[in-house]
């Protein structure tokens, strides 16, 4: 363990156990180096740092602005490494202490850094005469972690100025992050660790009672080693020949677990393995079950990511390509906030909201208020403890809750104004090209990214947050109009007849007896899920008797499972579809430099935002209707989806507090994995504790 982290290997002393002790953060994106050695930072004709490789040059630039407020910080506190070259040293300190107290410019800045088998040579240069000053750091050689005990160099806690100047700098990723691969990665891994979960509580009920365990294993720790480590070596094919195997997996399984049921009972009990949670016809073929399986793992993905990044950044080794954008970019924490609003516009059920509309209910909803007043106590509580935050990220007093609470509020009015989904995609669409056209002509991303740009009202304090707003708006109505009349256009209520066998029924539907075949599937359902989702179903037919022979009712019923699969698979195809058509205007955009921008929420960002969100959804869909063998619940998962908002504060709360008490960027990984770990089963105790509200929507 002879490589220690290149900017915070010093941060050791025997009293403060919170130091980074690792192998170097980030090496393999860096150009120049080798297995003991390496080099990063700018030539001398002012080019950044070349070699062989495939990695972009940000990475180096980064790490370089993240090397100057390090070392800084060492070269001011280590005193001995004056010791033999005491004009450099004194040249460099004194150049700190101008730019610190005085305010002058920056006249000595780091250019390059070597990191040795021996020492690290850090590379000044000086900007009136254009000459170099080195500065040699010898290496420590810490063999394991006991001698971190017995260590002289070291360097105290730091100070909160010395602590909020490096986290500063490592917040957001300052350059322009234009690609979603590892987000999209990302999302298909954790869909199918819920599937493999899920799978898991079928063959092995047994595993009920570790509920959590399995949660946490099983999902969480994968994604947290993925965020941290693996994103970089997995690729799509993998994570598909992963999800093929898996499921080869399970198939096998199931039909083992059939074959015993069948002998053991006989063919007549073989229902109960292909439906075992005796939900009725009309709740699986409901327009609601069909959203519910759309949207539930989308929700998951979105909130669950959530809680591990909002904790996970703060630490060192969380990759900057998952972090917020300081301005350009579309990376997993930018997206993240998109897709809190895109789940929520997915969400409504417009039949109610319609309804709601029509009886003329009060225009302004009160449950948004929650959201104001968490934005307003979230202010006061940064307020009142001092804490560090990113003041470009939404203003002096704006933040997120404040944002969602806007949006929901006027988006609402907005429904009420125009009261049909062709009326809110048009609007959307209008207003997406017209903050487009005041983005262009008012120059307004100069604005936000000039960080000379005065403060001096509550807008230009705000003026983040509130752009953001604008574009959340926006978002949420073309949504909200996308999802209801293009995902879910063909969603009617089929003619599910309710006769029984005593009973005369209506002669303007089909009439079907209540039968069950041998494998299980109700016809009824079949027919009636083709009303639902297929481009059209004319040809199919509506007339069947059921007084055939075992053989006819058994063909029979291989027709219908077979229409109705056909039916999922085209409702499937239509998310993934309409994702791929977003994804290509998100291509479009960047082909001519209009980047997605977070802080303004602009056109670019609103098609990524979509993109993704309905991908999940087509995952999540493909999961629940057509890989699962049966139907499941976890429990566990289930109340992470109606309490997302306590948890999400539950969440901050621990955050806050552990950032308060310690300096989370000075950890090595190890300790940061083991953290992480910890909080996150903290939060699945906590929502394991959360009541599940169930949520009944009638069809009108």
């Amino acid at each position: 363990m002879n490589n220690i982290n290149i900017f915070v290997y010093l941060l050791i002393c025997p009293i403060n156990l919170i130091h980074v002790f690792d192998i170097p953060s980030s090496l393999f994106q860096l150009r120049n180096k080798t297995d003991k050695t390496f080099t990063y930072g700018w030539h001398e004709g002012g080019e950044v740092q070349t070699g062989s490789g495939s990695h972009t040059e940000y990475d180096e630039i980064y790490m370089l602005e993240l090397a100057k407020v390090y070392y800084q910080i060492v070269l001011k506190n280590k005193k001995d490494i004056r010791r033999g070259q005491e004009e450099n040293y004194d040249l460099v300190i004194s150049s700190f202490e101008k730019k610190d107290h005085v305010g002058e410019e920056e006249k000595i800045s780091l250019r390059t850094v070597h990191v040795k088998m021996e020492n690290i040579h850090l590379l000044y240069k000086h900007v009136e005469n254009k000459s170099f000053i080195e500065i040699k750091i010898k290496k420590n050689h810490v063999i394991n972690y006991i001698n971190l005990f017995r260590n002289s160099y070291c360097i105290y806690k730091l100070n909160a100025n010395d602590y909020n100047l490096m986290k500063s700098s490592s917040d957001h990723t300052k350059s322009i992050m234009i690609s979603s691969y590892y987000t999209y990665i990302l999302i298909a891994l954790f869909s199918m660790f819920i599937y493999v979960e899920k799978s898991l509580l079928i063959e092995f009920p047994v595993l009920k009672k570790y509920e959590i365990l399995l949660t946490l294993f099983v999902i969480f720790v994968p994604i947290i080693m993925y965020l941290f480590l693996f994103y970089y070596y997995l690729s799509v094919e993998q994570v598909i020949l992963i999800y093929i195997l898996f499921y080869a997996l399970f198939t096998i399984l199931h039909n083992k677990r059939k074959n015993i049921i069948i002998r053991k009972n006989g063919e007549k009990n073989i229902r109960t393995v292909g439906n075992t949670d005796n939900t009725s016809d009309r709740e699986i073929n409901s327009p609601y079950e069909t959203r519910n399986k759309s949207l539930i793992h989308m929700r998951l993905t979105n909130m669950c990511i959530t809680y591990i990044c909002i904790f996970a950044v703060d630490f060192f080794f969380f990759p900057r390509k998952f972090k917020k954008s300081a301005f350009y970019g579309n990376t997993l924490m930018d997206l993240g906030i998109g897709s809190c609003i895109t789940s929520s516009a997915y969400s409504i059920n417009k039949k109610k909201l319609f309804k709601s509309i029509q009886k003329k209910k009060s225009i302004i909803d009160l449950k948004y208020f929650i959201l104001f007043f968490l934005g307003i106590a979230r202010f006061v509580a940064i307020t009142l403890f001092s804490y560090n935050y990113n003041i470009t990220e939404y203003g002096h007093h704006w933040n997120f809750f404040l944002t969602l609470f806007f949006s929901f509020l006027i988006s609402n009015i907005i429904f009420h104004i125009t009261k049909s989904i062709r009326n809110i995609f048009l609007l959307s669409c209008f207003s997406i090209v017209l903050y487009e056209i005041f983005i262009y002509y008012f120059n307004i991303k100069s604005y936000l990214l000039d960080y000379d740009t005065q403060r001096i009202n509550f807008f230009s304090k705000n003026r983040e947050g509130i752009f953001n707003t604008i574009g959340s708006i926006n978002l949420y109505l073309f949504s909200f109009s996308i999802w209801n009349g293009f995902v879910l256009q063909d969603e009617t209520v089929a003619p599910v007849s309710t006769c029984q066998n005593d009973q005369t029924c209506s002669s303007n539907e089909p009439t079907i007896e209540e039968n069950r075949h041998p494998m299980g599937t109700n016809s009824t359902l079949a027919i009636s899920y083709s009303h639902h989702f297929c481009p059209s179903s004319s040809y199919f037919p509506y007339y069947y008797r059921f007084y055939y022979s075992h053989f006819s009712a058994y063909l029979e019923n291989y027709f219908l499972v077979s229409r109705m699969n056909q039916c999922k698979i085209y409702f499937n195809l239509k998310l993934f579809a309409l994702s791929m058509f977003f994804y290509v205007l998100h291509k479009i955009l960047n082909f001519y430099e209009n980047y997605s921008v977070r802080i303004l929420c602009n056109a670019n960002y609103i098609f990524i935002s979509s993109s993704v969100s309905l991908f999940a959804c087509g995952l999540s869909y493909l999961v629940e209707a057509l890989l699962l063998g049966e139907k499941t619940t976890v429990t566990i998962l289930d109340k992470i989806n109606k309490n997302s908002l306590l948890i999400f504060l539950f969440c901050n709360i621990i955050m806050g507090v552990f950032n308060l008490l310690f300096q989370s960027l000075l950890y090595p990984f190890l300790f940061a994995f083991i953290i992480l770990v910890i909080y996150t089963f903290l939060m699945l105790q906590f929502a394991s504790i959360m009541p599940i509200v169930p949520k009944k929507e009638k069809e009108e």
